[in-house]
C-alpha cells in the first residue's frame, strides 16, 4: 500500500509539474554603482570619436610649384633652306628630337625655365635649283638654347610654352661625327602644347607638340647668305615640379 500511495504521489507531482507555468527569474540584476562607466558598444568599429585628425595633405601633391624640371624625347621632321649667288639649297628629313627645360615657379602654374633641345636628321634628302638628291651618310642637325616661360592650364593640366634663344644648323659625317658645313649662332624659336597626366605627387608624364623656327647666318667669311630652319616634332614628356 505505501508502494502503491508513493507511486500515485509522484505521477501527481509530475502531472503538476508539467502543467504549471514556468518559474519567473527573480527580478534582475541591479543596475551599476554609480559612476560605472560601459564601453562604446561599437567602438573600434564604429565611426572615431569626436575630434580625431585626418592626415594633412602632402604639401605642394599635383601642383605646380617649386623646382621645375622636364625632359622631353621623340621625332618628327626638320628642314632647312639657303640661298646664295644664284643657288637655292633645301635640305629635310625625318629624325628624332631630344631636350631638358629647368627652373621654377614664381607663381603656382607659371614657369621660368632654361631650356637645352637638339634635333637630327641621318641621311637628309636635298634639293639644289630643284634637282633633286640625298645626302647619304651625313646628318642635318640643329641644336638650340635659351630661356622660356611655360603655363599649365588646371585641372586639364595642359600647358604652353615658348623658348627664345640662339639656335645653330650643321652637316655632320654620320659615322666620324665630324662637322662639313656650319652655321654661325642665330635667332631660335621653340614652342610647345602638352598635355600631362600626374603618376605620382610631383611627377606627370604625358606629350606634347613642338615647332621650331630659327633664322641664322652661314659661316662663310664673305657675305654670309641667311639660312632658314624650322622643325615639327611630337614628343613624350616627364615633368618633375
Amino acid at each position: 500500500m505505501i508502494v502503491i500511495a508513493a507511486a500515485s504521489l509522484l505521477a501527481s507531482a509530475n502531472v503538476a509539474a508539467q502543467g504549471a507555468p514556468p518559474v519567473a527569474p527573480p527580478p534582475g540584476y541591479p543596475p551599476p554603482p554609480p559612476g560605472y562607466a560601459a564601453p562604446p558598444p561599437s567602438y573600434p568599429y564604429g565611426p572615431p570619436p569626436t575630434g580625431y585628425a585626418a592626415a594633412a595633405p602632402v604639401p605642394g601633391r599635383h601642383m605646380h610649384d617649386g623646382t621645375y624640371v622636364r625632359l622631353f624625347v621623340g621625332g618628327g621632321r626638320i628642314a632647312m633652306s639657303e640661298s646664295s649667288g644664284g643657288a637655292d639649297l633645301k635640305a629635310s628629313g625625318g629624325g628624332w628630337s631630344i631636350g631638358v627645360a629647368v627652373g621654377g615657379a614664381p607663381v603656382e602654374n607659371l614657369i621660368i625655365y632654361g631650356e637645352f633641345y637638339f634635333m637630327n636628321a641621318d641621311s637628309p634628302s636635298l634639293e639644289l635649283n630643284g634637282v633633286p638628291g640625298t645626302a647619304n651618310g651625313y646628318s642635318l642637325v640643329e641644336g638650340g638654347i635659351g630661356p622660356g616661360i611655360a603655363y599649365y592650364f588646371q585641372p586639364v593640366n595642359i600647358y604652353l610654352s615658348g623658348t627664345v634663344g640662339v639656335s645653330k644648323v650643321q652637316f655632320q659625317d654620320s659615322n666620324t661625327q665630324d662637322v662639313q658645313a656650319s652655321t654661325k649662332w642665330g635667332f631660335g624659336l621653340s614652342t610647345m602644347i602638352g598635355k600631362e597626366f600626374w603618376v605620382s605627387d610631383n611627377w606627370g608624364l604625358g606629350a606634347a607638340l613642338q615647332f621650331h623656327y630659327g633664322s641664322m647666318q652661314d659661316n662663310t667669311p664673305t657675305a654670309p647668305p641667311t639660312v632658314h630652319s624650322n622643325a615639327l616634332n611630337l614628343l613624350f614628356s616627364a615633368t618633375f615640379n
